[in-house]
């Protein structure tokens, strides 16, 4: 069927300011002048740093059959007389737009949204792995790549723009693919890129302060972040929610469909569970005897009998061996042990079984993905371990473990130094790479959370660097952040080195390892190439040694490349103008 623009003025609702020839075909939807073809209908978008709006003239140069805009008096100077359609939000239009012109591709597919501070592509991958498992064509969408029957390529923005959004969904839907999962960010969720989206369910792990610098305050993130489940589900979206976190359980009376909350059952006792009054007040979901001595968890999930019938009945793949009794609850129990360290993993693991069996998984395949599930770069992601390295000539060196965690934001860290204070240790290195260009509000909030753990961890060193051989313009640490990292350590009292470069960190820090020692490399964009740079430096220590061995944890990584800032700044420098 012929897509014109009477069919997209009815879809958006449009008020009509000029009225060209509306039974031409619509052959594009676009909203960067710079690209858009004949046939194309260009939306003027207000962004952070220009105004589509300005670019009216520039996309009828290139072919545009209309215009879609918020401000009518701008097409007042139009050289073109063009169609032009007004609507009240383009941002939403646009992605209204896009979703009729791929022929709403998620109405074929069970897109699950994960929505987090921290762990979103985490999880995201978990459910993913599930999937494989299980024998179901799966397409990804977040922060790592971009994957579907077509491509598999390195992404740009979490959530994409909302056009390439259903691109992405229509490969996946014309290649049958059974599923799609895909990370919703604060940023994607507030500009309405998720707007045509059809969710199966969706999930909102944890928050804390994040992009702030973008959204104003706390209350608009959390607003931001909670248009996945208010604007984008509906009541035949399942909806998962972490109940051990207080912000977001406040949240739990706006869903619209089904409910099912997760939680440590640590902090939801026999006592607690029975002073519950509604169902939809205590998580059905729970991590019970985590164990984080050795890093790597082992634990039980329990998942409440009530529901599991609510969801699919006595079918024998939903049966264990194992029922547990809390009070006047009863649970099934699923053994499970991962391969992937610390807290958050939990959690993350917990997130991902929550909505595995609300989209048709049963408990057995969600444990069969979680215990297959090996993890992804600078998540607390194990570098070095005695263990790595058994059966080789590396097991007489490497007698101490190497920790990669991008430590990007308050609630990531606390994640991160909640799963040190668990584990078994002789003393903890933390090395530290300052946030660059970031603001000086998130480095002194970064150093904040260290203060209530430093009695827990048994730190005999930390340092940090500015890493200025690594990052590119858009990461360097300015005067004020470098500022804000050293008034928050002096608040807290702890002794520091600071070193410049990253690599003269490294060479630093690394003589400091004794048998039973963890080295933490902590730090987003600063740290990208940490691991590396470690690997690399102790393989040139050792040149006896074959270097393959310890280099396979970065064998196959995206971030910390040689060329890795170069490349950043040139992405940027190529999207900075309209």
């Amino acid at each position: 069927m012929t897509k014109t623009l009477e069919n997209l003025a009815h879809v958006l609702g449009a008020a009509i300011l000029n009225r060209g020839e509306m039974q031409t075909e619509v052959k594009q939807i676009a909203f960067d002048s710079r690209y858009v073809t004949a046939g194309g209908v260009f939306f003027a978008i207000k962004g952070l740093e220009a105004d589509g709006h300005d670019y009216l003239d520039k996309a009828c140069a290139q072919g545009a059959i209309a215009l879609v805009v918020q401000d009518a008096a701008k097409i007042k100077s139009l050289q073109s007389s063009v169609t032009c359609l007004q609507v009240q939000d383009t941002r939403q239009a646009l992605a209204a737009a896009a979703n009729w012109f791929y022929d709403a591709p998620s109405k074929s597919l069970q897109v699950i949204g994960i929505t987090a501070s921290n762990g979103k592509t985490s999880t995201s991958l978990m459910y993913k792995t599930i999937a494989l498992t299980a024998g179901k064509e799966i397409g990804v969408v977040g922060t790592v790549s971009y994957e579907t029957a077509k491509r598999s390529e390195m992404s740009h923005l979490t959530t994409p723009d909302a056009v390439k959004l259903e691109q992405l969904l229509r490969e996946m839907a014309d290649s049958n693919y059974h599923y799609a999962v895909m990370e919703c960010s604060s940023i994607g969720l507030d500009q309405r890129r998720n707007y045509g989206v059809k969710y199966r369910a969706a999930a909102f792990n944890n928050i804390s302060r994040e992009h702030l610098d973008y959204h104003g305050s706390f209350a608009n993130y959390l607003q931001a972040k909670m248009r996945l489940i208010t604007d984008c589900a509906d009541e035949n979206t399942a909806v998962v929610l972490n109940f051990d976190d207080p912000v977001i359980y406040e949240q739990r009376a706006m869903v619209k469909g089904r409910l099912l909350g997760f939680a440590d059952l640590s902090n939801w006792p026999e006592q607690r569970l029975s002073q519950v009054q509604r169902e939809e007040d205590r998580p059905q979901v729970l991590a019970a005897d985590v164990d984080l001595s050795a890093g790597l968890p082992h634990f039980s999930i329990l998942l409440d009998c009530a529901t599991a019938q609510q969801l699919q009945g006595a079918q024998a793949a939903w049966q264990t061996a194992g029922r547990r009794q809390i009070g006047a609850y009863s649970y099934y129990v699923y053994p499970l042990s991962l391969q992937v360290p610390g807290y958050h993993s939990v959690m993350n693991a917990l997130s991902a079984f929550s909505l595995a069996i609300v989209s048709g998984f049963s408990p057995v395949e969600a444990c069969n993905g979680l215990a297959r599930y090996q993890g992804i770069e600078r998540r607390f992601q194990q570098i070095l371990a005695p263990v790595k390295v058994q059966g080789t000539a590396w097991q007489k060196v490497v007698d101490y473990q190497i920790y990669d965690d991008h430590f990007a934001n308050p609630g990531n860290i606390i994640f991160s130094l909640t799963s040190l204070s668990k584990m078994d240790y002789r003393h903890l290195h933390i090395l530290y790479a300052i946030r660059g260009k970031r603001g000086v509000t998130v480095n002194k909030e970064n150093i904040q959370q260290l203060a209530p753990f430093l009695p827990k961890l048994r730190l005999a060193s930390f340092s940090a660097t500015l890493s200025q051989d690594v990052v590119g313009h858009y990461d360097q640490v300015q005067a004020d952040e470098l500022g804000a990292f050293q008034e928050s350590m002096r608040a807290i009292n702890l002794p520091y080195k600071l070193y410049p470069t990253l690599k003269g960190a490294i060479k630093a820090v690394l003589p400091e390892l004794q048998p039973g020692d963890v080295l933490l490399l902590a730090g987003c964009q600063g740290m990208d190439a940490g691991a590396r740079l470690c690997l690399e430096q102790l393989a040139a220590q050792h040149p006896d040694l074959a270097a393959e061995v310890i280099m396979q944890a970065v064998k196959d990584r995206v971030c910390g490349q040689a060329n890795e800032a170069t490349d950043k700044d040139k992405l940027f420098a190529g999207e900075a103008g309209k």
